[in-house]
């Protein structure tokens, strides 16, 4: 991994991330809608909790994970995959240099919430800023 394609991951999330949250909000399920709202208050109490960089790395997977698998396109949630998978590798790369992410990882409580309640709108306009704030944060230890 080099830091250098930092902007082409970036580019490549702030187009297909918004996308995928604002189809999530549509294409939920009743049933994936309420582990979408447990899991966002969860991810409220685990996030005082939570005060290891790595650990919070972690948490912020799931929450990601849980919104490609609720697109309901196993394409799109393969293309995702593997494109957190490279964020995260340079997130990793910087871990150590970044301030506590946990105000990062806060962001995604009201993703979920907007995501459960099918505002799709409002889930891609929270998933652009959430994608911009993270190269912004890598960004400034760089």
């Amino acid at each position: 991994m080099d830091i250098t394609d930092l902007a082409e991951i970036s580019e490549i999330r702030q187009l297909l991330e918004p996308a995928a949250a604002a189809r999530a909000a549509r294409m939920a399920s009743p049933q994936l809608r309420r582990e979408i709202k447990e899991f966002a208050t969860e991810v409220g109490q685990l996030l005082p909790k939570t005060h290891s960089q790595r650990d919070l790395m972690r948490l912020d997977m799931r929450v990601h994970r849980m919104i490609y698998r609720a697109t309901g396109s196993r394409h799109l949630e393969d293309v995702l995959i593997r494109y957190d998978n490279l964020a995260t590798r340079i997130w990793s790369l910087v871990l150590e240099k970044l301030p506590p992410v946990s105000e990062h990882i806060a962001q995604h409580i009201e993703l979920l919430e907007c995501i459960a309640e099918g505002d799709s709108e409002a889930a891609a306009r929270l998933t652009t800023k959430h994608v911009t704030d993270f190269e912004n944060l890598i960004r400034a230890v760089l």
